[in-house]
């Protein structure tokens, strides 16, 4: 299987501020690499059951099986930032663990947090 659309990179959502101030919530790491995806086809059935639960699905993607939780945050092709909403663990044509995750276009758009050395 070819994962050859893109590249992204996962993150969470957490509160970097220091103790005492004002809370200030960044995108944090959580896998330090590129990951490689291949875009997947929205089915007509996710769509509509997305739909009734009153949700739109922006993007489907495949990548290989890593620690990813819902609500993680990624961003795609390093501009794009998404929400997942949904992980459905796989396995390829071959036999190899991959992962879809169902993913949310955010309307508001964090910063990313980089550790000052």
């Amino acid at each position: 299987m070819m994962l050859a659309d893109g590249t992204l990179r996962i993150y969470s959502l957490e509160n970097t501020a220091e103790p005492g101030e004002m809370p200030r919530e960044m995108l944090v790491e959580t896998i330090p690499e590129d990951l490689y995806y291949s875009d997947r086809v929205i089915g007509v059935t996710r769509l509509y059951a997305a739909k009734g639960a009153d949700q739109q699905i922006s993007k489907l993607v495949r990548i290989w099986a890593v620690p990813v939780e819902i609500g993680n945050y990624v961003i795609v092709d390093g501009r794009d930032q998404y929400r997942i909403d949904l992980i459905q663990p796989a396995k390829d044509e071959e036999g190899l663990k991959v992962v879809d995750l169902t993913l949310v276009r955010e309307e508001n758009h964090y910063d990313v947090f980089t550790e000052q050395t």
